[in-house]
Formats: C-alpha cells, structure tokens, sequence
C-alpha cells in the first residue's frame, strides 16, 4: 500500500493520468475526494462495490451512481 500525504486542493494521478483523485474538504475525521476517471473505469465505494458483486449479473442490475457537490 502506498501512503500519501496531500492537502486540500491537491491531487495524485494513476497511471499517465488516467485517474485523478483530487482532496477537496477536510472536516474533524471526514475527507471528502473528488475522483476524474474515464467512464469505462468503474469507481465505487466499497460497499457499493461489494453489494454490485453479490448481484446475479444482469444488466438489469446496473445501477449509476453520482454524486453531486
């Protein structure tokens, strides 16, 4: 695991930008992220993630999620 420290405002990059994860709000022991991805990058909570994987595959299933600032 790779531990990094940033402050509000800045970003790392995944691969050659491919994905940017930005700090946006740090409050007591809240840390609000913004993440740019390209949307056939899935990016999820974790338990999102998980509750998707616990799901029969169907594209009935599919559930989008944004959130909005």
């Amino acid at each position: 695991m790779l531990v990094l420290t940033r402050k509000k405002s800045q970003s790392i990059v995944i691969g050659d930008k491919d994905i940017e994860i930005k700090i946006l709000q740090i409050d007591n022991n809240s840390v609000r992220i913004g993440i740019e991805a390209d949307r056939s990058c899935p990016v999820d909570r974790l338990e999102v993630y998980e509750a998707r994987k616990r799901m029969p595959h169907s594209d009935d299933n599919v559930v989008d999620f944004v959130a909005s600032e």
